[in-house]
């Protein structure tokens, strides 16, 4: 789910560069739910347990999805504030204060960092744009796709710990 998030992110994002309104933005955002929401289900399965991961998988995605047709229904923003921004917080905590089942979690705080970076960039837009003609928007997608990069290549490249084989959390 979080790659086909990412593949519909992309056209979202494209559609909504060719024609900027609320109409378009719904579908620029829409897709991140689905990241950021089966991102945080993922960490959820590996560090608490894979049933209860996999439990949380679907009502995360229709929580993501509720957040944008609010937004689009009231122009209230905060649900998905909630959803883009709780995961943030809580997926550091999971990699902190839980075990991990798999080698690999420097990448998912790369990860996590990389999405900061592209936050920041989204935020300092406009005083990027005293400095750099484009502003902060082309490097936030830049850092935001090198955070998802990084995520695919740790997933890729990590192995079971030895302590890790139950699916089931560990006490």
């Amino acid at each position: 789910m979080l790659l086909a998030g990412t593949v519909m992110a992309a056209f979202g994002s494209g559609y909504y560069h060719l024609r900027p309104n609320s109409a378009t933005l719904f579908w620029d955002r829409l897709p991140m739910t689905l990241v950021f929401m089966s991102l945080f289900a993922a960490t959820i399965g590996e560090r608490i347990g894979l049933r209860i991961g996999r439990r949380c998988l679907l009502p995360f995605l229709a929580l993501g999805v509720i957040s944008v047709g609010y937004w689009r229904v009231t122009g209230d923003l905060r649900l998905y504030g909630i959803v883009q921004f709780y995961p943030m917080i809580a997926i550091p905590l999971l990699l902190i204060l839980l075990p991990p089942r798999y080698s690999g979690s420097a990448g998912l705080f790369a990860t996590i960092a990389l999405y900061g970076i592209a936050k920041l960039f989204e935020l300092f837009d406009w005083q990027l744009a005293a400095i750099v003609p484009t502003g902060g928007h082309p490097w936030k997608h830049l850092a935001a796709a090198a955070s998802l990069i990084c995520y695919v290549l740790t997933v890729a490249r990590r192995g079971p710990l030895e302590a890790a084989h139950s699916s089931e959390p560990r006490p």
